[in-house]
C-alpha cells in the first residue's frame, strides 16, 4: 500500500508507465535471494526487470545504509 500511497501523492511518481509491487509474503524476495538469513526480513532492493523478464538493475541498500 505504501507504494500506492506515494504514486498517488507524488506528480513524479504517479507518471510512470511501469509497474510497482509489493512483496507482502516474502515471496519474490526469496526468489530474488534478498532475505536475511534467519531473521526472515529483506534488505532493502531495488530491481528493475525489462519486458522480457530479464533484471537489468538490482541495488541491495545494506542494513545501516539510508537511501532516498
Amino acid at each position: 500500500f505504501t507504494h500506492k500511497a506515494w504514486h498517488d501523492a507524488s506528480d513524479t511518481i504517479g507518471k510512470i508507465r511501469y509497474p510497482m509491487i509489493g512483496d507482502p509474503s516474502g515471496t519474490v524476495t526469496r526468489n530474488f535471494k534478498n532475505m536475511r538469513k534467519g531473521q526472515g526480513l529483506a534488505d532493502r532492493g531495488t530491481f528493475l526487470v525489462d519486458p522480457d523478464g530479464v533484471i537489468q538493475l538490482v541495488e541491495i541498500t545494506p542494513e545501516g545504509v539510508g537511501r532516498s
